[in-house]
């Protein structure tokens, strides 16, 4: 993780571990640049949080703490969850990525707290309007 990533005071009590419903577990809690809190969850291939964004988009802890903190808030989508993201330049100089990642601030509806789902998803494009893909390692490996 980055010495620039501020940390929140960390998860909300008792929701870091749910034997029960693990993918609910409090993994990390990040400030973005206005404060706002934002939650990321252990979740689930296929479905949001870091094991989405992980083994479906390649996208590391440290690269979704480290592109909450270096945004000033997110953006507000029309269906009500927020875009955070960030540009990547490969090693070289060559090669730029955009890497976005949505949150919902709204509880999951199958959660066991109330608090925000946090994030869901996180992903590269090669442009602004080009579809989702795996990041390549080096976005990050970068950090």
């Amino acid at each position: 993780m980055s010495d620039a990533v501020a940390l929140a005071d960390g998860c909300a009590a008792g929701t870091t571990s749910y034997p029960n419903r693990p993918e609910f577990s409090c993994l990390s809690v990040t400030l973005d640049g206005s404060g706002e809190k934002v939650v990321l969850r252990q979740g689930s291939t296929g479905s949001f949080g870091y094991l989405h964004a992980l083994n479906t988009h390649n996208v590391e802890q440290q690269t979704i703490e480290n592109t909450v903190s270096i945004n000033t808030g997110g953006y507000l989508q029309p269906n009500g969850r927020y875009l955070y993201g960030a540009y990547y330049q490969d090693p070289n100089g060559d090669v730029v990525i955009n890497f976005e990642l949505i949150q919902e601030r709204n509880p999951g509806a199958e959660s066991p707290d109330p608090y925000e789902l946090g994030v869901v998803t996180a992903y590269c494009r090669d442009s602004a309007s080009a579809p989702t893909r795996t990041c390549p390692q080096w976005v990050n490996d970068s950090l």
